[in-house]
C-alpha cells in the first residue's frame, strides 16, 4: 500500500476519525467533501489531474473516510488525544488574579480555560488579611458554544467557519468572592488628619465580593482550538514520516485490510474509469454539478466495498480501534505541542478588605526556553521497521516548561492621601513577577513544579479604613479611633515574594490541587517577614469535556 495513504490516515485522527454509524449526518456536502481535491475537478483540469483526484483509495484516504463515515468518533479520537495535551498544560490561569493579593500564585498566567473553571484558594501572597477565595472563570467563545449546543473544542477537516475559534475564544471573564470564617487582625498606622499613632484590633468575617477580571489573549497559539495548534500538529507529522511509518505498523495493517480488497479488484478499476468520465462530462456541461456527480460516485464506491467484503463494517470498527491505540501512545507528542509564545492583557477591579477600591492593569507573556520548530521534534529514522516510535530518538523534545512574565500597575478608584501635606494620588504601586512551570518528572507525571518571584514597589504608604467594632490596643492611652477614619501605614517601598509550589492533578476529572509555600518581606499593610502556606482546589471543565462521548 502506498505510503501516502498511511500519512493521510494518520492525519485523519487529528481532524476526522472514523466510526460505523447509521445515524443522521448533519454535515453539508461541502463539509463532507472537504478532504477531497475538488480544486482538481474544475474547468481547465487535465485528464491526469482528474484521474489523480478521483483515485480516493490511494491518494485521499483521509478525505474518503471523512466523506463516508459519521464524524462522531472524530470527537472521541480527537478528545482522547487532546486529554493528554491538556494534562501537560502549565499555562492556564484558573484561580484568582494575583493583582488582588488574594491569589495563591505570584503570576497571572497567559493561558485561558476553554469553557469554565472553578477555584478555591487560601494563602494570599501579598494581603495582610488572608482569606479563602472562590474564583469562577468563563471563556466567551466556549460558553457561547456550550449554551448553543455546539462542540466547545470542535474537530475540523477544512477549517470551516463553524469550527474556527471566534474572537471571543480569547476573552475570559472571572469573579472572586471571600468565603472566610471570622479572624482577628492587628493593624498599626497613623491617622491622616492628626498623624496620631493608631493600633487597632478588628475581627474579619467577610463573605463578600472580592474582585472581577476581564482578560483577552492577544496571542494564544497554545489554545487547543486554534488553527495554529492544528497546523503545528500536521507539520510535525509531515516531518516525521519515516518514524511514524515504523510506529504505525498496526494502523497501517488496519488501513490495508479495509481498502486493499477493493483497490485490487477489477471493480475499482471500472469505478475509476466511470467516475473519471462522469466528472469530465460534468465539467464540460455544468461545472457546478461536479460535487453532486462526485457524491453519487462516492456513494456507489462505498456500496461496492460493502458488497465485495461482507466484513467491511467490522474491519472499519477495527480501524477505529487501531487509531485509538496508536494515538494512545502519542502522549509525548501532545505534550510537546504546548510551547508557543502567548500574550495576555487583563484588567481587574478589586475590593480588598478595609482598603480603597483598586483597579489593576497588567500584561502576561509566556514562553518556553529553547522553543523551536516542533516539526523537528523526534525527527530521527528508526533502526528497524518494527521499532516503536520514540520521540526522544532525535533532537530533544521533552516539554521544556514555561516562563511567565507579568508587569502591571495598581491605581485607586478615587484620589487617596499620600501622607505628604494635602497631596493625593490615584497611583498605588507597580509590580513585576516571573514564574517557571513544568511537569515534574516524566511526561506522564501527575505533578507540576512552579517556582516564582514577585516584586512590588509601593509609591505611597498603604491605606486602611478603621472598621466598625475595631478596638484600640493599649498604647500610651491613645483614644479609640472613630470608625471610618483613614489610616496610613508604614509600608511605602518594596515588597518581595518568593514562592515554590507543586500542583497535583487528575486530568480526566479536571481537578488540580496546588500546594506551596511563600516568603515575603512584608504584606500590603504590615511590615515584617511573612511565611505562608498555600493550597487550592481547582476544577477545569476541559478534562470532563474531553472525556465526554
Amino acid at each position: 500500500m502506498p505510503r501516502n495513504r498511511f500519512l493521510n490516515a494518520t492525519g485523519l485522527t487529528m481532524l476526522a476519525g472514523v466510526v460505523v454509524s447509521a445515524q443522521h449526518d448533519s454535515r453539508t456536502l461541502a463539509d463532507r467533501m472537504s478532504g477531497l481535491n475538488l480544486s482538481a475537478l474544475a474547468p481547465g483540469s487535465d485528464r491526469k489531474g482528474i484521474a489523480e483526484a478521483v483515485d480516493v483509495l490511494d491518494n485521499y484516504t483521509l478525505g474518503f473516510l471523512y466523506y463516508s463515515l459519521s464524524p462522531e468518533s472524530v470527537k472521541s479520537a480527537f478528545k482522547d488525544f487532546l486529554k493528554s495535551v491538556e494534562a501537560a498544560r502549565v499555562d492556564q490561569q484558573l484561580g484568582a488574579n494575583p493583582s488582588t493579593g488574594a491569589s495563591s500564585s505570584v503570576v497571572a498566567k497567559a493561558g485561558l480555560t476553554s469553557l469554565v473553571s472553578f477555584a478555591l484558594e487560601t494563602g494570599a501572597i501579598a494581603q495582610t488579611v488572608d482569606q479563602n477565595v472562590v474564583t469562577l472563570h468563563a471563556n466567551g467563545d466556549g460558553l457561547f458554544r456550550f449554551l448553543s449546543g455546539q462542540d466547545v473544542i470542535a474537530p475540523c477537516v477544512s477549517g470551516r467557519l463553524s469550527c474556527k475559534p471566534r474572537w471571543a475564544s480569547g476573552l475570559d471573564l472571572s469573579a472572586s468572592f471571600n468565603i472566610s470564617n471570622g479572624g482577628t487582625k492587628t493593624l498599626t498606622g497613623q491617622t491622616t488628619g492628626t498623624a496620631a499613632p493608631v493600633d487597632i484590633s478588628t475581627i474579619f468575617n467577610n463573605h463578600q465580593f472580592s474582585s472581577a477580571t476581564a482578560q483577552y489573549a492577544i496571542l494564544n497559539k497554545r489554545d487547543l482550538r486554534s488553527k495554529a495548534y492544528h497546523d503545528s500538529f500536521l507539520k510535525w507529522f509531515g516531518a516525521n514520516k519515516v518514524t511514524l511509518t515504523a510506529a504505525g505498523n498496526q494502523l497501517l495493517t488496519s488501513v490495508s485490510t479495509l481498502f486493499d480488497p477493493m483497490q485490487k479488484s477489477p471493480e475499482y478499476s471500472e469505478w475509476l474509469t466511470t467516475t473519471r468520465d462522469a466528472i469530465t462530462k460534468a465539467i464540460a456541461a455544468n461545472p457546478k454539478s461536479v460535487p453532486d456527480v462526485f457524491d453519487t460516485q462516492l456513494k456507489d464506491l462505498a456500496a461496492k466495498m460493502r458488497v465485495l467484503d461482507d466484513q467491511f463494517d467490522s474491519k472499519l470498527q477495527g480501524l477505529e480501534q487501531a487509531y485509538a491505540r496508536y494515538f494512545a501512545t502519542q502522549d509525548q507528542l501532545g505534550r510537546n505541542m504546548i510551547t508557543a509564545p502567548q500574550l495576555l492583557i487583563l484588567a481587574t477591579y478589586s475590593e480588598p478588605p478595609l482598603q480603597p477600591k483598586i483597579i489593576n492593569t497588567k500584561f502576561s507573556f509566556a514562553m518556553s526556553p529553547g522553543s523551536r520548530d516542533l516539526a523537528a521534534c523526534g525527527n530521527a529514522p528508526p533502526t528497524s521497521k518494527t521499532q516503536p516510535l520514540d520521540l526522544t530518538n532525535g533532537p530533544a523534545c521533552a516539554n521544556p516548561g514555561t516562563f511567565t512574565i507579568n508587569g502591571g500597575i495598581d491605581v485607586y478608584q478615587t484620589e487617596e492621601p499620600t501622607g505628604v501635606a494635602q497631596n493625593t494620588s490615584r497611583l498605588r504601586d507597580a509590580q513585576v513577577a516571573i514564574q517557571f512551570d513544568r511537569p515534574l518528572g516524566a511526561a506522564t507525571s501527575p505533578a507540576q513544579l512552579s517556582i516564582g518571584a514577585y516584586y512590588q514597589y509601593q509609591r505611597n504608604p498603604g491605606i486602611f479604613t478603621v472598621p466598625s467594632g475595631a478596638t484600640t490596643i493599649p498604647n500610651g492611652g491613645i483614644p479609640l479611633t472613630p470608625a471610618g477614619t483613614t489610616v496610613l501605614t508604614n509600608t511605602k517601598g518594596s515588597l518581595y515574594v518568593a514562592q515554590a509550589m507543586i500542583t497535583l492533578q487528575l486530568p480526566a476529572a479536571g481537578l488540580r490541587m496546588p500546594i506551596g509555600i511563600s516568603w515575603s518581606n512584608r504584606t500590603d499593610l504590615v511590615r515584617g517577614n511573612e511565611v505562608r502556606g498555600h493550597i487550592g482546589f481547582i476544577f477545569n471543565s476541559e478534562g470532563p469535556l474531553l472525556s465526554a462521548r
